[in-house]
């Protein structure tokens, strides 16, 4: 078997990853520089990533576009509800509960899938997972928000809800790039070269640099007694939860670019953004930097091992 399309998915991702790990080990980044960077790279980076990547899609909006975007939605709603009704059954700590389901259902699609897909099919592909992406974002982290306020006892207050959703840069891209889209195919506007090209080279920033700095604030030493936990979050989010959309999907009778589209948003490893969520909304922050770090080293085997599945098998 020809090992080198897989390869080729995951080993970039390494690349940066033990960037960011040496850069650490070296004194180059510190803990003040990556969160800045953090902060910088998720405010002003993504934002554009998100606004290139939905104004790029526009043209791949057609009849069956709302159906790759139902069952990203769909898939992801049945994932959360599954875990959320079930965790806290077999997890009495409230916060390791809230926790253990964010690492479960919450991936880091932003990052991971779009990359995977542009490996796997070409860059000029890479619209309906795009599309989904910038979808499914959002609901991850509407989600997220009622997870945690339900799971420490409180009501979900509308307003400060939709406020933080609105205020989010993700959402602000996306709807950003929805205007520019419509915009676009309603009066036959163009966005200039002068202002794409600055526009297409930040957003190709994102990427790499959200890599290095994961990478420089991973810490590996508390996990030994969490092992039992780890090893259920990350065949859950790893394994278990890309095998039922690939299932769902071939049901479905989907194959070649939205399969693998619909596949790479549910295969990667969980958001790096679970972590400061569960420290500020009352989850358990230090199992969540834990399955950040877990997920993201464990995915580049998994991803290797999925895809190379998938070619074997002559779907991709």
């Amino acid at each position: 078997m020809d090992f080198s399309l897989s390869f080729n998915v995951v080993f970039p991702l390494f690349v940066y990853m033990f960037i960011g790990i040496a850069a650490r080990r070296f004194g180059l980044l510190d803990e003040k520089t990556c969160s800045s960077m953090n902060a910088f790279n998720f405010k002003v980076l993504f934002a554009v990533n998100m606004f290139r990547n939905v104004f790029t899609a526009r043209d791949s909006f057609s009849a069956d576009s709302f159906g790759y975007l139902a069952v990203s939605i769909g898939y992801t709603l049945l994932v959360f509800f599954a875990f959320y009704f079930l965790i806290p059954v077999f997890w009495k700590d409230r916060p390791r509960a809230a926790s253990v389901i964010q690492g479960c259902y919450r991936g880091n699609s932003m990052l991971f899938a779009i990359p995977v897909v542009e490996t796997l099919c070409g860059v000029e592909n890479s619209a309906i997972a795009a599309m989904c992406v910038s979808i499914v974002v959002p609901v991850y982290n509407i989600l997220a928000v009622v997870l945690f306020e339900t799971m420490r006892g409180n009501k979900v207050e509308i307003k400060p809800l939709l406020k933080g959703i609105i205020r989010n840069p993700l959402i602000i891209g996306a709807i950003a790039g929805g205007i520019a889209a419509v915009m676009s195919s309603l009066t036959g506007f163009e966005i200039p070269k002068a202002v794409m090209t600055p526009i297409s080279v930040l957003s190709s920033m994102n990427s790499p640099l959200s890599l290095i700095l994961l990478g420089a604030g991973l810490n590996l030493g508390s996990i030994r007694k969490d092992v039992r936990d780890l090893i259920f979050v990350n065949l859950m989010k790893l394994i278990a939860v890309p095998a039922g959309v690939a299932a769902i999907c071939l049901a479905l009778g989907y194959g070649g670019v939205p399969f693998i589209s619909l596949f790479a948003i549910f295969c990667v490893p969980t958001a790096v953004s679970s972590y400061p969520m569960a420290e500020q909304m009352g989850g358990d922050g230090p199992f969540s930097a834990e399955v950040v770090a877990t997920t993201s080293l464990f995915s580049l085997v998994t991803v290797f091992v999925l895809v190379a599945c998938l070619q074997a098998a002559g779907m991709i």
